[in-house]
């Protein structure tokens, strides 16, 4: 069984990781893959075949990635409201 110290540290890390997760799908699902940030997986340094009209397209692994984390993102942050609100510790 946890404390309540050790349930709010596990709280407070859910709900970092969670928001980090929520902000890269948000930035999945808003940049072209040629301009994502080089780090991130997904990142495409124009190759021919992905260009349209000279422009880098949106690819559906983009939109895969978004929902993916988008999914990840909400279950960690229920996980931390559930750890904060809803799990009763021992002290």
């Amino acid at each position: 069984m946890l404390t309540r110290t050790q349930a709010n540290a596990i709280a407070i890390a859910l709900l970092v990781i969670g928001g980090i997760a929520l902000v890269f799908a948000l930035v999945y699902s808003t940049i072209r893959a040629g301009d994502l940030p080089t780090f991130f997986p997904g990142h495409v340094s124009v190759p021919t075949h992905a260009l349209r009209n000279g422009r880098v397209i949106h690819t559906h692994t983009d939109t895969k990635r978004a929902l993916v984390l988008l999914l990840v993102g909400a279950a960690l942050l229920g996980g931390a409201w559930y750890v904060r609100f809803g799990y009763e510790p021992v002290d």
